[in-house]
């Protein structure tokens, strides 16, 4: 019997080795560094899951190999290796040995180099994948921000989300932007996963992504919710970066501030969801763009938005979205804001000006909703990059546009051959799943909603077992979707009572949903 079939568990004061990352051009190796006392088992199996870029890579090795160097490609430009890495470790001169499960993230930089860090406890049953941040990184985040005197960015990211998804492509796996992201430690907050309960609940977080930048103790300096696009994303970390008053703070200097700069602080607290203290702190009867800003979000009216049109066209996609939630605007009122739309969509880069083309869309007469839909998709298809990876994030949204547009085909195509290229996740399962489910196609939407429960977990789980349940009525199939349901309501987790998580509401939706059968 080899030794490998022998483990047992057993604590060794909590050490866990350090991974460690060596990358020469395109080749790359990782290697361990195990506790004092403590050797990597040669003979033992060792499994590697990884992120490389935009690349997942699974390898199945043995301590031998793992020893000398697990050998990776790196691709162009990669900035980083992430992901979980498990092996067994055995007492020097003993028998004892124990199952170790490490995550980790490592970044690069340069042509040749090394970089390491102490691994991060993970449960061998941990369903995220690599590419966030595993239960107890934010923690070691903290700690590396205090050692090198940074900041920590939080993102609570998920991973069936558009604009999560193009934060990650655009920003923080793109190698152009480490410049920009190098005065914080960043950590993604998977938000589906359980663990992230107590860092959503502290930091109120209920839309994604939500981005935080916080000082080494946690205090939130400010805060970012949904991604507005890569420069002015860069722009937002270049102002927080700089010195910026903590949001906590903002009220306080009120006293001591200009009218504009109430009104800038007053923006940055309406967009913190603080929305009572940007109301008190906001100078009445101020037309600084800033100030309409923050008075079209705490009461949106076509008279402000107006305003803006006139004010502040460049601005136009800070509060064209605002647009619809006013309802049928004046003829003029509605003039004004398609021309600051359309003038928008020529200046813009091609994804901002795809979204000013469906707000459009959505303000159109019912008949010309298909071809301001179709230009919005047209105009989003025609500058993808043809990597998947990188345009993921695109195509939840180019699919809605094509079906609205008509083109029901190139639609679910585009959403079938996205499935194809991650069928390990719940993401483009679920999205053609609704999809068939609209159009009437009932066996086939059942068929995605069961991959998409497969590959789902967490807050994304409960979501496709609502799904299923509701195509299987629609195909007249009650019993099952009431057996389905009662089995996922049963072995969901539940957040402690007083916690502020989406969870709670799903969980409830899926009750509703249940005692309505």
């Amino acid at each position: 019997m080899t030794l490998w079939m022998c483990l047992v568990s057993f604590a060794f004061a909590a050490e866990l080795p350090e991974v460690e990352l060596g990358w020469h051009g395109a080749t790359g190796w990782i290697t361990t560094r195990p506790p004092a006392g403590e050797h990597v088992a040669p003979e033992a199996p060792v499994t590697a899951e990884l992120r490389i870029g935009e690349q997942r890579v699974v390898i199945d090795a043995s301590g031998l190999d793992l020893q000398e160097g697990l050998r990776l490609a790196l691709p162009p430009g990669v900035s980083s290796v992430e992901g979980a890495l498990s092996m067994s470790l055995c007492e020097d001169g003993g028998t004892t040995c124990r199952l170790v499960n490490v995550g980790f993230d490592l970044p690069i930089s340069g042509w040749r180099g090394r970089a390491r860090q102490p691994g991060v406890a993970l449960d061998a049953d941990a369903a995220s994948p690599p590419m966030f941040a595993v239960e107890g990184a934010v923690e070691a985040a903290f700690a590396r921000a205090r050692s090198d005197e940074r900041l920590v960015l939080l993102d609570f990211s998920a991973v069936w989300c558009p604009p999560c998804n193009l934060l990650a492509a655009e920003v923080l796996h793109d190698p152009e932007d480490a410049e920009a992201l190098a005065p914080f430690v960043v950590a993604v907050v998977d938000v589906d996963a359980p663990w992230s309960w107590a860092l959503k609940d502290r930091y109120a977080v209920g839309a994604y992504p939500t981005l935080i930048v916080t000082d080494v103790d946690g205090v939130v300096i400010d805060r970012l919710e949904g991604y507005p696009g890569e420069e002015a994303f860069e722009a937002w970390l270049t102002k927080v970066q700089a010195g910026m008053l903590p949001l906590d703070q903002l009220a306080e200097k009120g006293p001591t501030m200009t009218p504009e700069e109430a009104a800038t602080a007053a923006l940055r607290l309406v967009r913190a969801n603080r929305a009572d203290e940007a109301k008190a702190l906001l100078p009445p009867g101020l037309t600084s763009v800033d100030a309409l800003l923050t008075r079209l979000a705490l009461s949106p009216d076509e008279a402000t938005l107006t305003q803006l049109c006139v004010l502040a066209p460049e601005r136009v996609y800070e509060y064209a979205f605002a647009a619809l939630d006013l309802g049928e605007l004046s003829a003029e009122g509605a003039a004004t804001l398609r021309a600051t739309l359309l003038a928008g969509v020529a200046r813009l880069p091609p994804a901002q000006g795809a979204d000013l083309l469906y707000v459009l869309g959505v303000m159109a007469p019912t008949d010309q909703q298909p071809a301001l839909f179709g230009a919005a998709a047209a105009l989003l298809e025609s500058n993808l990059s043809g990597d998947i990876a990188v345009d993921r994030g695109h195509y939840g949204f180019l699919a809605d546009l094509w079906i609205s547009a008509g083109q029901v085909d190139h639609g679910l195509a585009l959403l079938q051959q996205a499935a194809a290229a991650y069928p390990e996740e719940f993401t483009f399962h679920h999205a053609l799943s609704g999809q068939l489910l609209t159009l009437g196609r009932l066996p086939e939407a059942l068929a995605e909603a069961e991959r998409a429960v497969t590959t789902g977990y967490g807050d994304n789980r409960l979501r496709a077992e609502k799904r299923r349940a509701e195509i299987l009525v629609a195909l007249g199939r009650k019993d099952e979707a009431k057996a389905h349901l009662d089995a996922a309501i049963s072995a969901a987790e539940r957040p402690a009572e007083g916690v502020k998580v989406r969870t709670t509401r799903y969980l409830k939706e899926l009750e509703t949903y249940r005692a309505g059968l």
